[in-house]
């Protein structure tokens, strides 16, 4: 059984705290500039004491601060360092602000930023980058680039109103945070460190116009249990040697993948168009991939295997040019091709509509004799919609006339009743109820 890495999503928060609570000690010699008004970055009035910040100050914003230019904070040679912190309340808007040198380097925002450039340069100590941690809202316009080793933590919400790219570098989204790249997300990293891109929150990627709205050619997407990935406007691409790791529910227009690319799905993959698979692709027991048009297993790089022990829905058409193998359940609405390269093996259930003539006749693990029906002969379990698919024990795919066990290893409360859906193809399926905290149930399909 999966779990979510509270202890990993808690050292996340524990590090932007204690990086705050540097910050607002600062250096023995840094200067802690403050907000005493509304108006203008320039204005000495804005400022308490009518000192205009300058580059190594530890910045504190209380009030509504149009920026109207560039600013950039630094890490001096003698240790002092800059910071710009929006608390809440504060506003910062209109110009640029420059994150250059050091970790201690950083944004900080628990109140509002809005048509605000970032950017954010790394020292050439791969150890130390700047930091941009939000918890309130905030919108970063034109292009911007997380470069190599800077990193950004988002417990708030945060918007990208132009391209992202991360180099080498790390972007966090929290539990509850939500961020929305209104053009794309590029991982890119020409460093040792390849970039990552860690969900526990939202994410929302949204669009029309250009052909990849994820482009991921070095590095990692992860999806924890807690995170929600959308990207279905266009397209989404993972190169050679990059990885994603689903734990939740994930969403793609199309998806393309290249030579020893690893996908790993451990809950709900879905691609409301078609989806090309090379390299390595792990679909779990307990979990979904649901392709809305054509699913590719190609075989044009080395080595390419779709290892299937959960349920995959193909709604046209698949292709299987590499191998394909498993214990789980594979469902194909159209028709499914097996290639004179490609290898279907394990103990997966292929159903399609062809089921006569065509490769798939090889593998009807549950009717011996066949049948030009249309019928779709494979029931499945879907899950309570308050469950995770990990959650339900038993066969996937049931044959007819069997006798099934499934089981239920979630988290029970004493006295509570468990419902159960056994859901078929061919009708509106039945679902046995029960007051009791048992956690099996039998079932002749």
């Amino acid at each position: 059984m999966r779990y979510f890495n509270f202890q990993r999503s808690l050292r996340l928060v524990s590090a932007a705290v204690a990086l705050l609570a540097l910050l607002a000690t600062g250096t023995a010699n840094a200067a802690v500039i403050r907000s005493a008004a509304a108006g203008n970055w320039s204005t000495g009035s804005t400022w308490v004491g009518g000192q205009v910040p300058q580059q190594t100050d530890q910045v504190v914003i209380a009030h509504n601060v149009n920026l109207q230019g560039g600013f950039k904070t630094i890490m001096s040679q003698n240790g002092e360092f800059g910071s710009v912190t929006v608390v809440s309340g504060g506003t910062l808007t209109n110009g640029t602000i420059t994150l250059e040198g050091a970790k201690n380097v950083a944004l900080v925002n628990y109140g509002n930023i809005s048509s605000l450039g970032l950017n954010m340069n790394a020292s050439n100590n791969l150890s130390q980058g700047g930091q941009f941690i939000n918890y309130g809202t905030a919108t970063i316009t034109g292009a911007f680039n997380l470069q190599t080793a800077n990193h950004l933590i988002n417990g708030g919400t945060l918007t990208f109103s132009g391209s992202a790219t991360l180099t080498g570098s790390r972007f966090d989204n929290l539990a509850g945070a939500t961020v929305n790249f209104q053009h794309s997300i590029t991982l890119l990293g020409t460093s040792p460190e390849a970039p990552s891109l860690r969900n526990w929150g939202t994410v929302n990627v949204t669009n029309t116009s250009v052909t990849y709205t994820v482009s991921v050619q070095r590095g990692s997407i992860f999806n924890y249990q807690t995170g929600t990935f959308t990207a279905n406007t266009q397209q989404a691409e993972f190169h050679a040697n990059t990885s994603l790791f689903n734990y939740n529910i994930i969403t793609f227009k199309n998806l393309i993948t290249g030579d020893q690319m690893k996908l790993y799905n451990g809950d709900t993959l879905r691609v409301t168009n078609d989806a090309v698979a090379e390299g390595q692709w792990y679909n779990t027991r307990g979990a979904y991939m649901y392709i809305h048009r054509d699913f590719l297993v190609d075989n044009k790089g080395t080595g390419s295997t779709l290892y299937n022990d959960g349920r995959i829905i193909v709604n046209r058409n698949l292709e299987v040019w590499s191998t394909m193998t498993g214990v789980g359940s594979v469902r194909v609405r159209h028709t499914s091709t097996l290639q004179s390269v490609g290898v279907f093996a394990g103990t997966q259930d292929l159903c399609d509509s062809t089921f006569c003539g065509g490769p798939a006749d090889r593998f009807d693990n549950c009717w011996g004799t066949c049948n030009n029906s249309t019928t779709t002969k494979c029931a499945y379990v879907a899950p309570a919609a308050v469950n995770r698919p990990w959650n339900i024990t038993g066969n996937p795919s049931p044959c007819g006339g069997s006798t099934e066990v499934y089981g239920f290893n979630g988290p029970t409360v004493s006295g509570a009743t468990l419902a159960w859906t056994i859901a078929t193809t061919t009708g509106s399926g039945w679902s046995i109820s029960g007051s009791t905290t048992s956690s099996t149930v039998t079932v002749n399909v």
